[in-house]
């Protein structure tokens, strides 16, 4: 994502399309492509992205995206690259939470909240690795 948006024209449409995507960026960050992960998957499944894109751009972000949904996992053990087991739990499921990837039930937050209440209860205020450990 950061070499592909580092690319991009600066005074560009295309440029521009992202910087309104993300009003709360600063513009270094924009320049330096610095996205979190969030960000880059709201850019990845924003279907506009492609919109005003010259042909070699689109070529460009088509294969990127490729990349990413399914060569992903392969080209990183081809370059000897070590995935957490976040991203592989992640890239394994995503096809199966696109429509509802933001989504909460109110019953995970109040299970949130009841669990962060009896950490609190149980550790009282102290902060040390077993703590973070329960976690």
């Amino acid at each position: 994502m950061k070499q592909f948006v580092k690319t991009l024209d600066k005074e560009g449409k295309r440029f521009e399309y992202i910087d309104e995507q993300f009003p709360e960026l600063s513009d270094a960050k924009l320049k330096e492509a610095i996205f979190n992960e969030p960000q880059i998957r709201k850019i990845f499944w924003n279907k506009n992205v492609g919109a005003t894109m010259t042909n070699t751009e689109k070529v460009a972000w088509l294969s990127f995206k490729k990349f990413v949904k399914t060569k992903k996992i392969k080209n990183c053990e081809q370059l000897g690259c070590l995935m957490s087991i976040k991203l592989h739990f992640l890239d394994y499921h995503l096809d199966y939470f696109l429509q509802n990837l933001g989504d909460y039930s109110k019953e995970q937050g109040e299970r949130l909240h009841q669990d962060l209440k009896e950490m609190e209860r149980r550790y009282q205020g102290r902060w040390d690795v077993n703590m973070m450990a329960d976690y």
